[in-house]
């Protein structure tokens, strides 16, 4: 019998999935759920609009200090990048936003579940897909 082959080297260039089962389950009551691409193609579209914005997000992120953007891809330094791309004053003023913008978007939904959700998913998959719009060819 033949050996496997070795393993590719070469990294997934795919930039990071948006984390819609965790949105979709938190938002869809249970049973509700009929045609999900039917019920679900706006929050898709929505997130991959977020997924294109955080690449822009990341250009702008690069350009402000191109000199350490720059030295840390250098040195292929995922943390010196991730840190990089940290704008806490930018994440807290859009946690405000949604906040305030709940109610007219989703009168349904409470304001501190979408702040939950924002947070704890949207928030940590943004951040991943600004890291590898920048760090992956």
């Amino acid at each position: 019998p033949r050996e496997p082959g070795p393993d590719w080297p070469a990294a997934d260039r795919r930039l990071p999935p948006p984390p819609l089962a965790d949105i979709l389950y938190t938002l869809a009551p249970a049973g509700s759920a009929g045609d999900p691409d039917a019920e679900n193609r706006g929050l898709i579209a929505a997130l991959a609009a977020r997924q294109r914005l955080a690449g822009e997000i990341a250009d702008a992120k690069a350009a402000r200090r191109p000199d350490d953007f720059h030295a840390a891809l250098a040195i292929g330094d995922r943390e010196q990048l991730a840190l990089l791309l940290i704008d806490l004053a930018d994440e807290l003023s859009t946690m405000d936003f949604v906040r305030a913008a709940v109610p007219q978007a989703a009168p349904d939904l409470d304001p501190d579940l979408a702040l939950f959700l924002w947070r704890e998913t949207v928030l940590p998959w943004s951040r991943a897909v600004e890291l590898a719009h920048l760090a992956e060819p």
